[in-house]
């Protein structure tokens, strides 16, 4: 499939939206503040960490009782890291049942018996942490069962591990995927609204769900996340060290080529020199790190350790996610220039996207059917919700203010839309707000497909670049049944404010 167009046209800068899932309880007044802008301060102060020299931003601790509304305020919207404390995994079965109680020293160890007979024929990706390859870390693979072998033998040795030796960290494994009657935990409400893996469930793709495993040593080099995701990292036992910079910190660190460290414990001096932000917190067992969108991070274990991991977005940072595809695809245009004149412009447009797959995971048409994917589930949702509109509990519950605040909304976004390209497509602020103000799941299966709208028409912008017919179609016909949909809800708000 043919797609592409000019991406220096950035999409306008919006600020964050969500995705409330049905056992998510969003108050009236909660849900005015979710699309806050992303203008968190830091302050800095001296934080505890393994570098306790070190001056760096306060990171928050959540205790139990947070709501999901809170939450999203706070850190998801507000792109904030925290660590929920380990009463969020206390009764995981993999919290339970993968480690022991040493009867010696009455400490938690990995049940390595249990780990091997459940799953000791698998095979995992591990990668050496003593061996660089290019910014990354060499990568094979390795029966489960030979992993533990390694394991119990690297924990038998006195000695530290030296340079020259493996330092082997399971990395990466798509635990859920292949084994997926087996529930070793279960995903905290916080992030249950999870587009990516919701898309790769229906697509039967590689999912965004890990497990980690490694010794006492073992580390991952400085990155940011893929396709700038949202991740949680939750520990089943160890302690891991994280360095984390916000979005923007990390360009102080590159070097006269413009590379990002590698290790970046090899420039903290440097940081704390030229007084960069950035953290350097200790996760305890049991405990779960959010990192958002755009921080880069390194995470060292010290202890062995095992962490249930995975990446993921929604309306909190798709317009990230865009942002930096965009950017991505327009490095890839700039770098094959010349040959579009040897070239037609299918076959140019074309080459852009099987460069693009493979430098980034992901091209324009994927992210398309990405979205589109996720908006015919919510157009899907959005016609079962209508339904309980007309009920006497909703009439009840809801303010007809409110409603006909929503109405006024909704028209003027479908006015915007059908006048000319040249006028901004995005809501404003106030009627994201306003909209997502009225604390049914209705009004946010309809905020989500606004921010969707918002996304689509940009694709919209840049079809008379696009030479394939089908990706237009595709285009159009989502872009229309998202405002189908629209007006459809607004007969039906219409009609509950008459009677």
């Amino acid at each position: 499939m043919q797609c592409s167009s000019d991406f220096n046209k950035m999409p306008p800068k919006s600020v964050c939206g969500c995705e409330i899932t049905d056992s998510s309880h969003v108050s009236v007044e909660g849900l005015s503040a979710l699309l806050c802008h992303r203008n968190f301060k830091y302050k800095k102060t001296k934080a505890p960490s393994a570098t306790s020299d070190h001056w760096t931003a306060r990171i928050d601790y959540v205790d139990e009782g947070i709501s999901y509304e809170e939450f999203f305020i706070k850190y998801i919207a507000a792109n904030q890291p925290c660590i929920i404390r380990k009463w969020i995994t206390k009764d995981w079965h993999a919290r339970i049942n993968w480690q022991y109680c040493d009867p010696i020293t009455n400490e938690p160890k990995i049940d390595f018996g249990l780990l091997k007979s459940k799953f000791g024929h698998a095979k995992v990706p591990v990668a050496d942490c003593n061996n660089r390859y290019y910014n990354s870390q060499c990568k094979a693979e390795m029966m489960f069962c030979d992993y533990i072998a390694y394991l119990q033998n690297n924990k038998e040795s006195p000695s530290p591990q030296s340079s020259s030796e493996r330092c082997l960290y399971l990395k990466d494994w798509h635990f859920v995927k292949e084994f997926p009657d087996y529930e070793a935990y279960h995903v905290p409400s916080y992030f249950k609204s999870d587009w990516m893996n919701e898309f790769s469930n229906t697509q039967f793709s590689d999912d965004y769900r890990f497990v980690y495993m490694g010794p006492k040593g073992s580390w991952t080099p400085f990155h940011a996340d893929v396709y700038r995701s949202f991740s949680w990292s939750a520990n089943i036992c160890g302690r891991k060290r994280w360095i984390l910079f916000p979005p923007g910190e990390e360009k102080k660190l590159t070097d006269k080529s413009k590379q990002l460290p590698y290790d970046v414990t090899d420039v903290i001096s440097t940081a704390v020199a030229k007084g960069i932000t950035f953290l350097d917190v200790i996760q305890e067992a049991g405990e779960i790190m959010f990192v958002p969108s755009g921080w880069h991070h390194q995470v060292h274990n010290l202890e062995d350790t095992i962490s249930i991991n995975h990446n993921w977005c929604n309306g909190g940072n798709i317009l990230e996610v865009l942002n930096l595809l965009s950017i991505q695809a327009a490095l890839v245009q700039s770098e094959i220039i010349d040959c579009k004149a040897v070239m037609t412009t299918i076959e140019w447009y074309e080459q852009c996207e099987l460069i693009l797959k493979v430098d980034s995971g992901m091209n324009v048409c994927d992210f398309l059917k990405f979205i589109e994917n996720i908006a015919d589930s919510r157009l899907c949702n959005a016609n079962l919700h209508m339904k309980t509109l007309l009920q006497p509990q909703f009439k009840t519950e809801m303010p007809k203010s409110a409603i006909s605040n929503v109405i006024d909304i909704i028209e003027a976004r479908i006015d915007m839309y059908t006048k000319s390209a040249d006028i901004n497509p995005a809501m404003s602020t106030d009627n994201k707000n306003s909209i997502l103000n009225n604390g049914s799941c209705f009004f946010h299966v309809m905020f989500d497909l606004c921010m969707i709208l918002d996304v689509v028409e940009y694709f919209a912008i840049l079809a008379v670049d696009i030479a394939n017919d089908g990706t237009v179609l595709s285009i159009n016909r989502l872009m229309s049944s998202i405002v189908k949909c629209l007006r459809q809800s607004l007969q039906v708000l219409k009609s509950v404010l008459v009677e």
